[in-house]
């Protein structure tokens, strides 16, 4: 079927009849997997056209959108619904998201937005960096000794910025520290930061 159609289950069972139990088997399983399956291009959040989906990780979902108000692409991550399962835990999230936007830094990647769905689900707006992941610049070439400490130090200078200002990021890797095409670097993906309000709120 054509991208971002929905598929009906009768239209395979008429295709398949003898496969009738395996293609209701199917459907189940991707009805019952459905909150997870996320946007599709052309679905907007917010005021956000979405274009494609960057990535999707143990924590969210992130995609590229376009904001039709500024004009400029943005990625945004919107968390799997089991990582928030309660309005409390959402509630969190968001005023979390008001702490890394104070984040001042430029090997951080600025969060720009956040909000909530009509469903009751969360996202958070940041910017689009154009480049590669740390990761698949050294699947690609082995880095040498200059490149490889300029790299950490660059992620260690925004990781400590992000510490003095009460935000620890818990996931630093590879694939969370983002070169742009200028060749700057960029610590992204705080989703699993613990911030301040979690230390109040406990």
């Amino acid at each position: 079927r054509g991208w971002g159609e929905q598929p009906i289950v009768s239209d395979y069972l008429s295709r398949f009849r003898d496969g009738a139990s395996q293609v209701r088997r199917a459907f189940a399983k991707a009805t019952s997997r459905s909150v997870n399956m996320g946007f599709l291009p052309g679905h907007t959040i917010g005021r956000y056209r979405i274009k494609s989906r960057l990535g999707a990780g143990a924590f969210g979902t992130v995609y590229l959108a376009w904001d039709e108000q500024l004009h400029r692409d943005v990625a945004i991550k919107v968390p799997h619904r089991c990582q928030l399962d309660s309005y409390g835990q959402r509630d969190r999230f968001l005023r979390e998201a008001r702490v890394l936007a104070g984040l001042k830094h430029p090997g951080i990647v600025p969060v720009y937005d956040s909000g909530r769905l009509d469903d009751d689900r969360v996202y958070l707006v940041m910017q689009y960096v154009k480049g590669q992941s740390l990761r698949e610049r050294m699947n690609a070439a082995r880095l040498d000794v200059n490149q490889a400490v300029n790299i950490v130090a660059d992620a260690a200078d925004a990781v400590h910025c992000a510490h003095r200002n009460g935000v620890v990021h818990r996931d630093l890797k590879p694939g969370n520290i983002l070169i742009d095409t200028d060749g700057r670097v960029h610590v992204a993906d705080f989703g699993l930061a613990i911030c301040d309000t979690d230390v109040n709120a406990g």
